[in-house]
């Protein structure tokens, strides 16, 4: 924020009290997170979704340097709920008169193919079902005021059904890292066609962004951290950049004197 990024990507599960954290993953795992009693050491993949949001908040991050994220700075926190993130964005807006930022939040699901290409999906295990998982993010987002501010993702097509059927209004993206399907292929697996499409950057070439751009898809590059890949995609005509290093696609769009 203090940046000056126009929006904030992050990732959010369902704790076992049914409350909106802000997780990458549906665990505790181990090499971000550390056990609430020290002698333990690193927690060990346990589930969020079996835990209440005091439980889940009683694991503590940013006590371990993350081998690839050397430059990072320690700062021993926990696991924040949607909502305290929410106020403390607000908060900072109104300290400082700053443009509300958008919040690009994905829905996180466990949803995998076996070897056969089955899909394995981890509702009840790791999240609650589809429909069910909607209602809850959407009353939560409703009740923070932040309709007008987000984009939602999800890699799980089922997850964008059911925010769609309760909410159209709500801009949806498609989450992909399918580089064995074209965009045509992946997109065809929803019943609508979404706001956005957004992949793995090295998937990303002259021709999807002009399918994107033919057919009124915002197209989404993630997790794009080197700054000759940035330039790559900005010069493509990529407007929408996903990165762990905000500085350098702000250098990028200063140099390039791109939006």
């Amino acid at each position: 924020m203090e940046w000056g990024v126009d929006a904030l990507e992050l990732d959010v599960v369902i704790t076992g009290d049914s409350q909106v954290l802000v997780s990458h993953e549906p665990i505790m795992l181990p090499l971000i997170m550390a056990n609430p009693d020290p002698s333990k050491g690193a927690a060990n993949g346990e589930n969020i979704y079996t835990m209440t949001t005091a439980e889940a908040q009683s694991y503590r991050c940013g006590t371990q340097t993350h081998p690839r994220f050397l430059e990072q700075v320690s700062i021993p926190t926990f696991k924040p709920l949607l909502r305290q993130v929410v106020d403390t964005v607000s908060a900072f807006i109104a300290q400082r008169g700053s443009q509300h930022p958008l919040y690009n939040i994905e829905l996180k699901t466990v949803c995998e193919q076996d070897s056969q290409g089955h899909w394995i999906f981890g509702d009840d295990v790791y999240h609650p079902q589809p429909s069910r998982y909607a209602e809850i993010f959407l009353r939560e987002m409703k009740s923070l005021r932040i309709q007008d501010h987000v984009v939602l993702q999800s890699f799980d097509p089922r997850i964008l059904e059911a925010l769609h059927q309760q909410a159209p209004d709500i801009p949806l993206v498609f989450l992909s890292e399918d580089t064995l399907k074209t965009a045509a292929a992946k997109l065809s697996e929803l019943s609508f066609v979404p706001h956005g499409f957004s992949v793995y950057y090295p998937m990303i070439d002259a021709a999807l962004v002009e399918y994107c751009q033919t057919r009124g898809i915002q197209l989404i590059a993630w997790t794009v951290n080197e700054t000759s890949d940035i330039e790559r995609l900005v010069q493509l005509g990529v407007q929408e950049i996903i990165t762990d290093y905000p500085d350098r696609a702000l250098e990028v769009r200063n140099k390039l004197g791109q939006k």
